[in-house]
Parts: structure tokens; sequence; C-alpha cells
């Protein structure tokens, strides 16, 4: 999940990291460990929301959205971002207990992340709220519609009634704001809500020069 595409490596860094000791490779090592750790969901083992912003920007995800940013300008590739709410999950929770509620995420974030190739991202933000980032998505429609019916299907397996409703922005060209893509995808969320539930609202952005000139 959220592979990045294949870079040639730093020697600097490579040759640097090979003349530590042992010790300090060690605490190396378990420092990668744990923020590794902090950056997924303990329910699910999806990207939390520090570790989607993350992905979009900060750390150790900062040069896969550097490379993404910068791939999509030079080729005009879009980028995808994707807001999903689940549909019932209130209310599963509340009937048959948060262990099955834990359940129903786990199922979710797995069958995201099985359906979704590798270098997409999957990232649950709060509660029943899951983000995804596609990039080089042509048509994030039909990929978003095959994910849905995955997810019901997977439900129905259950006898869960929950569905999904989901909000999708394809940025022909990404802008250098995070909270303005994410909020962009949510806004459709809402909009899937309010037509019905259990379905997905899809958008697609012409580049805003203002935009991406900020960040």
């Amino acid at each position: 999940m959220c592979q990045s595409r294949s870079r040639k490596p730093q020697p600097t860094s490579l040759n640097a990291a090979a003349n530590q000791d042992h010790g300090t490779k060690a605490l190396l090592e378990l420092l990668i460990y744990e923020r590794e750790l902090a950056r997924r969901d303990d329910t699910t083992g999806a990207l939390n929301r520090l570790g989607f912003r993350e992905v979009l920007g900060r750390a150790a995800f900062r040069e896969a959205l550097w490379y993404e940013s910068k791939h999509s300008r030079r080729y005009r590739r879009p980028l995808s971002v994707v807001y999903i709410d689940l549909d019932g999950f209130k209310k599963v929770n509340d009937t048959l207990g948060h262990s099955t509620g834990d359940e129903v995420l786990k199922i979710v974030a797995a069958t995201m992340r099985s359906t979704l190739r590798e270098v997409d991202c999957v990232a649950r933000l709060h509660g029943d709220e899951f983000a995804l980032l596609l990039p080089d998505t042509a048509d994030a429609r039909v990929v978003l519609e095959k994910l849905r019916k995955t997810l019901k299907d997977a439900m129905k397996q259950h006898e869960w009634k929950v569905t999904f409703s989901g909000g999708a922005v394809t940025f022909k060209t990404p802008p250098a704001i995070l909270e303005y893509m994410i909020n962009m995808a949510e806004k459709q969320m809402l909009l899937a809500k309010q037509m019905g539930k259990n379905r997905i609202s899809y958008l697609v952005l012409e580049p805003d020069p203002e935009l991406l000139k900020r960040g």
C-alpha cells in the first residue's frame, strides 16, 4: 500500500548508514518501527490521520507526494482524492457491540487494500471515515464503483447492513494545499449522502493557477 515509484537511492545516505555501529543501527530501526506504528490505525492497520497527512506532504511520505506532484505536472497525469463514509456503521456498532464494529472497520480496510493498487493509499481519518489517494487515475469513477460494490459484497457476507457513500475529486494538476484537496473530497461525500447515500459523487477539477502557486 502507498508504494512509491522506484527512485535511485542516495549514495551518501546509504554510505552513512553503512558506517554506523550496530547499536546505532538498532536504535534507528526501532525509531522507524515506532514511527510506522504511530502512522497506522490500531484497529484497521490503515494509515491514520497523521499518516494520511504524511502521504500527502509530511515526514516519510513528503518525498512521495513531491514525486507524484512532479510526475503529474510533468506528464499531465491526474491525482484523485477520495473521502468515504460508512452508512449504517453507527447502528451496527451500537447494536452488535464495539468488537463487531472493529471487525467491520478491519474488513473495510483490508478490502480497500486488496482491491486498490499498491501505489494507492488507504487512510482511516477517524471513526467510520476513510480517505484514499489514487495517483495516475484517469477515471476514478470506474475504480470507486468497483470498490463500493466489493465493499458492499463483503458486508453482505457478514449480514451487516452497511453501505458506502464516497466523494471523489480528480485534480488534473494537484494543487499545493492539502486541506483544500481533502475538503473538496469531503464536500462531494456529503453531497452523496444528501442524494440518498450508497453512492459516489465525483468531480473533476481543472488546474487553478492561484492554488498551484501556494504552499
